[in-house]
């Protein structure tokens, strides 16, 4: 019997888990897990992986273990199979449920706090979009480096075992690869020795030599934004944020939706009620409940800066301070007589229901939101498989099923495919230049009616889990927009050869090469606002004889010279357009570099190889 309490006592949590979140193992992949599902492409060799690793990407970031490691190999053994990705999601935090129960009954003694820390901690709402998504796993990685860490800690004090001392900075150091949050880990050690064993106080303060090492680092080779949603603010509005975040913090109110009138009440009677029993605990001198508030606060901490991107799962890590203090006190009414298990059952009964309720909505809402950008992929990848050769336009994209996926481009996932939107598709989809800019999926009128017209592109229209060929709807359109010049050129489509000099090579998987110096015709600016964009990609070869340089020209007059990254091979450049330009219908344009290299096997001089160039 007691075996299987015991069996009970550790499965128990995570079986509600998996009730609670079980549509979280069917969900698919959307919005940002397209972007890391690609990674395997700009790894093919052994100093390739190590830059795919560790190279900072989006917002400055580098998550090697959380993000990269974790798509590359599940994508490279899986492909687009996402029930192992979500698989790895939930046994990660069935380990961290265990990890948190057994903290938590270490710190406070008690076998019942370690029972319900992690129940409440699995019941908050903010944990259901990284039970959902994939790309928000970080922090449920993140939360296993921290909990094992201070679980190492906890029996390096107990035991005075020099191996969980060494345990505990194995496991911080790591923490670095899977979110940067993990630098605040030495002040929650601090925290902890400093209310409860302050003899083991002064052994945590070499942690923070690691931190500040960490952060001297990351702001000097992983650069922050200073604009944008993502940008710090260090002023006096933290303290709204901070605000916020508490009121989010027990899972019943979204920060995206108003709330009722229950659910403001259900969270002022479970916040009243956390804060009473850390007063109770304070004025007994108990510094445990001190702990608990310090490891919300301190979690919390770097993330108030960022004021114009405050989101619930940011509150999964900070959360588990307060379950712990939550469970805690759950323990301590239940020893102390009926009334006060009686008015314990309160605020649990509010905080469950309520925010258990809204881990279940948001789960679905994740869940559903994802089948439409399932099912679009599957029948786009039988569509290439009818027609390997040619555009596949879609028609009927809206802006819910644009912005759950298909601005990360996931139909690169099928090999040789080209997707576009078709032409007019930006009067269903709602702009977020702040994320993205979707026009560049829209196929040019002028490309679109060049491609139909020519018989290499075929139309579908997105309804339902299948799509129809429409093509043959919109050949009348296409003789119309074929008359517009193109302003948007793809090098790597065939009918848009004449636009191009007879300097440029053949086209070669999506791309052209050019030598050092290359033409092409292109249509002009409407107005002095438009500007030239060139994307594409360089050898890193042209650099080991110094700076590389790109040019450009308009009919001989120079609009400037640019370097080329070092940090990258692909680029991305930018040149004003001079005012005789607006207006023009066509524009001839120079582009030369300084530096090219030799191709061994074709005897070619290769300078750049370019996807696309546009004037918008």
């Amino acid at each position: 019997m007691r075996q299987l309490a015991k069996v009970c006592y550790w499965t128990c949590p995570a079986l509600f888990c998996l009730a609670l979140y079980w549509l979280g193992l069917k969900a698919w992949f959307q919005a940002d897990d397209f972007a890391w599902l690609g990674i395997h492409y700009s790894v093919f060799d052994v100093p390739s992986f190590f830059q795919a690793m560790f190279a900072p990407m989006a917002q400055g970031t580098i998550r090697p273990w959380s993000e990269r490691l974790f798509f590359l190999v599940l994508e490279r053994t899986y492909g687009v199979d996402a029930l192992p990705f979500r698989i790895v999601v939930f046994l990660t935090q069935f380990l961290n449920l265990a990890l948190l129960a057994a903290v938590t009954w270490r710190v406070t003694g008690s076998r019942l706090a370690g029972f319900f820390a992690p129940v409440f901690w699995t019941a908050n709402s903010a944990l259901a979009v990284s039970m959902t998504w994939s790309s928000s796993y970080n922090q449920i990685q993140c939360s296993t480096f921290l909990l094992t860490a201070f679980y190492c800690l906890l029996r390096y004090i107990e035991t005075g075992r020099a191996r969980w001392n060494v345990a505990q900075w194995v496991v911080f150091i790591l923490g670095f690869g899977s979110l940067e949050i993990n630098i605040v880990y030495p002040a929650l050690a601090a925290a902890y020795t400093l209310f409860c064993a302050r003899k083991s106080f002064l052994k945590t303060l070499p942690l923070f030599a690691i931190s500040i090492l960490y952060a001297v680092a990351n702001f000097t080779y992983a650069p922050k934004q200073k604009t944008g949603v993502y940008a710090m603010h260090l002023d006096l509005s933290i303290f709204q944020t901070l605000w916020d975040y508490l009121t989010w913090a027990p899972g019943i109110i979204r920060p995206s939706l108003i709330p009722s009138t229950r659910e403001v009440l259900a969270t002022a009677v479970v916040l009243l009620a956390l804060a009473a029993f850390a007063i109770w605990q304070l004025r007994k001198r108990n510094g445990l409940a001190l702990f608990f508030i310090a490891w919300f606060v301190a979690v919390m901490a770097p993330l108030l800066p960022l004021r114009d991107h405050k989101t619930d799962y940011y509150l999964i890590i900070p959360c588990i301070g307060l379950s712990m203090l939550g469970a805690w006190g759950v323990s301590e009414a239940w020893k102390a007589g009926w009334l006060w298990r009686a008015a314990a059952i309160v605020p649990v009964a509010a905080y469950l229901y309520y925010s258990g309720s809204q881990a279940r909505l948001v789960t679905a809402w994740y869940y559903h939101r994802s089948v439409p950008i399932r099912n679009l992929f599957y029948a786009v990848e039988q569509a290439h498989e009818l027609h390997p050769k040619d555009l596949i336009l879609l028609a009927g994209v809206d802006d819910e099923l644009y912005w759950s996926g298909m601005n990360d481009d996931p139909f690169r996932l099928i090999e040789n495919a080209k997707v576009y939107l078709l032409p007019g598709s930006e009067d269903k989809i709602q702009p977020h230049p702040e994320i993205a800019d979707f026009r560049d999926q829209i196929l040019p009128a002028e490309v679109a009616g060049r491609a139909i017209e020519s018989g290499t592109a075929v139309v579908y229209a997105v309804g339902g889990p299948k799509l129809i060929n429409a093509t043959s709807a919109y050949r009348s359109k296409a003789q119309a927009w074929m008359s517009h010049p193109v302003k948007i050129v793809d090098t790597g489509l065939p009918y848009l050869t004449d636009l191009m000099g007879p300097e440029w090579y053949p086209i070669e998987g999506g791309f052209r090469w050019m030598p050092k110096r290359a033409t092409l015709r292109i249509g002009g600016p409407a107005s002095a606002a438009e500007k030239l964009y060139l994307k594409g990609y360089y050898p890193k070869e042209q650099f080991a004889k110094g700076p590389v340089r790109v040019k450009v020209s308009i009919y001989g007059q120079v609009l400037g010279e640019q370097p080329l990254p070092v940090t990258d091979s692909d680029f991305r450049l930018t040149f004003d357009l001079p005012a005789t330009a607006v207006g023009k219908e066509w524009l001839n344009v120079e582009i030369s570099v300084n530096r090219a290299v030799d191709d061994g096997n074709a005897g070619r001089e290769l300078g750049l190889a370019f996807g696309v160039i546009s004037i918008r």
